[in-house]
């Protein structure tokens, strides 16, 4: 999977179109194993939408066939 089919995926699962993806130190991300980590296993980081809004995301593997999806807007300063 590339980053923009990530971008997509994401997309479809928050409702509103990802323009960028980033660790979550902040850094971009280029690739999906940026964003990956080995335990507890999963992908997550921040992401920033179409109208600029910022979110931290998590999305794990729940059973095997289940993904679990998770994220939360972080506030402007």
């Amino acid at each position: 999977m590339t980053i923009d089919d990530f971008k997509k995926d994401l997309s479809q699962r928050l409702g509103v179109r990802v323009v960028s993806i980033f660790t979550r130190d902040g850094d971009p991300a280029a690739d999906v194993m940026d964003v990956y980590q080995a335990a507890p296993a999963g992908f997550g980081g921040k992401l920033m939408v179409s109208d600029g809004q910022v979110y931290m995301w998590e999305l794990w593997l729940e059973d095997e066939t289940n993904w679990n999806f998770q994220a939360k807007q972080i506030p402007r300063v």
